[in-house]
């Protein structure tokens, strides 16, 4: 370990989904003693925030839009976010193609990115907001992200899947902010020469999404709002 006394660092916190609620804000500073590792940043941030202690244990780091294990040596201006469970060579995008959106989802530009001579199969996911979950009535649901992270995973969720299945076009498309009952939430689709690469494919993304993808999910249900994922 180098001789960091009397050295200090300033890391900046982004909080989202369940941890924001707990600490009650977006982000904030803060300074640390010389040399620190992501695991001595959680002994200290359950300490000033207790109430959180329990769901750090679920939360897996990023830092710098990168996930990292907890023996991670911290730097200077390092931006770093607690991640709870979430609800889951890149050709140039098409003009008006957008993975992450406030708006509906089409189903077009997905179709249109999988369009090639190549393939002849397509394979599409829809997910949408259904009226019930956990045995409990839902009303309507919220999806808050972290922007820059999420595009990074998703893009590093197609090349895998291209990488994996090779001739095989993959596709994705998420909706964030505020969605109401049968409202399409997400659109994964995968075009291959033949039908057991593009539904394999398919699988293949929207599991990885479901895992990586820092996409937290809010509900409103008849008895209150949860986050959803945590688990007891």
């Amino acid at each position: 370990m180098p001789d960091t006394k009397g050295l200090t660092m300033k890391i900046r916190l982004l909080y989202f989904a369940v941890i924001k609620d707990l600490v009650g804000k977006n982000q904030e500073d803060m300074v640390l003693d010389g040399y620190a590792t992501v695991r001595q940043l959680l002994v200290r941030f359950a300490e000033h925030y207790p109430t959180t202690e329990g769901v750090l244990q679920a939360c897996r780091v990023a830092v710098n839009q990168d996930f990292v294990d907890l023996d991670h040596a911290l730097q200077d201006d390092d931006e770093v976010v607690f991640i709870p469970p979430v609800a889951g060579g890149q050709p140039e995008p098409q003009q008006g193609f957008r993975m992450l959106q406030k708006d509906a989802l089409s189903l077009q530009p997905i179709l249109e990115r999988l369009s090639q001579p190549n393939i002849g199969a397509q394979v599409l996911m829809i997910g949408t907001v259904r009226d019930h979950n956990e045995g409990e009535s839902v009303k309507a649901l919220k999806y808050e992200a972290y922007n820059p992270m999420v595009e990074k995973v998703f893009h590093a969720i197609l090349d895998k899947a291209r990488e994996q299945f090779p001739g095989v076009e993959v596709a994705l498309s998420h909706r964030v902010d505020h969605l109401q009952i049968g409202d399409r939430a997400v659109i994964v689709g995968a075009g291959a020469p033949h039908r057991e690469e593009a539904f394999a494919a398919c699988r293949f993304v929207i599991e990885a999404l479901k895992k990586d993808a820092p996409i937290w999910k809010y509900e409103t249900r008849d008895n209150g709002q949860t986050w959803i994922g945590l688990g007891p």
